[in-house]
């Protein structure tokens, strides 16, 4: 005997029928049919009296109603007092992040996350260096990339607008770089490692962006 065939003969029981116990468990009046006919089966004795009146309770199927019924009322007592206690996100996150990022922007969204979400702990890694997902070394990886490896499931954040710049001294004794005529012979501070391989960085490749800004980022 499992609780759905309990609830079904409650539904009969109370409706007195079986098309009104269909519309309220949210089934056919055939399936309502067939279970109820299981149910009796199992118990080994008729429960309802099919009348012109509709379904009417023998004197074992009155006994267990009762009983039913307690069984309902416990079942409504547990969703009342333990429902939704446990549904709280809990645990540790490993976030991994740059150093930009870690230091200048994720310290007051994480603060907000820990309102909205005190009891999950999130350990912060700060790395510039690419990581192996599958080892678990990090749960969370905040990254710039215009191609994320295919075996993650990433969701964009932002777009992050780049730009070059440098002081009115060097442009004074270098110039200025000009629309396509890229950077070379300029002395540049840029990236190093898989970060160089990031589009925002022309200047190792030789093409000037179509967007200067009134500085150059320049040693």
């Amino acid at each position: 005997m499992n609780w759905n065939d309990l609830k079904l003969f409650l539904a009969i029981a109370s409706r007195k029928s079986l098309g009104g116990a269909a519309e309220e468990l949210n089934i056919s009046s055939t399936t309502v049919f067939r279970h109820l006919n299981a149910f009796e089966n199992e118990v080994g004795a008729r429960l309802f009296d099919r009348g012109k009146g509709g379904y009417e309770l023998t004197e074992l199927g009155a006994e267990m109603f009762g009983l039913a019924q307690n069984i309902e009322s416990s079942f409504h007592e547990i969703d009342r007092r333990f429902a939704g206690k446990d549904t709280q996100p809990r645990g540790k996150v490993v976030l991994t992040a740059p150093s930009s990022f870690a230091y200048w922007f994720l310290p007051e969204y994480l603060r907000t996350f820990n309102a909205l979400y005190p009891e999950i702990t999130v350990e912060l890694l700060i790395s510039n260096q690419e990581l192996n997902m599958s080892n678990r070394t990090a749960d969370l990886a905040l990254r710039v990339s215009n191609n994320p490896p295919e075996n993650l499931i990433g969701r964009k954040v932002c777009n992050i607008n780049w730009g070059i710049y440098g002081t009115q001294q060097y442009l004074a004794e270098y110039g200025e770089p000009v629309d396509g005529g890229g950077l070379t012979g300029h002395r540049i501070i840029g990236a190093s490692g898989n970060l160089a391989m990031n589009t925002a960085f022309p200047g190792w490749i030789g093409i000037c962006p179509t967007r200067l800004y009134n500085a150059v980022m320049i040693l």
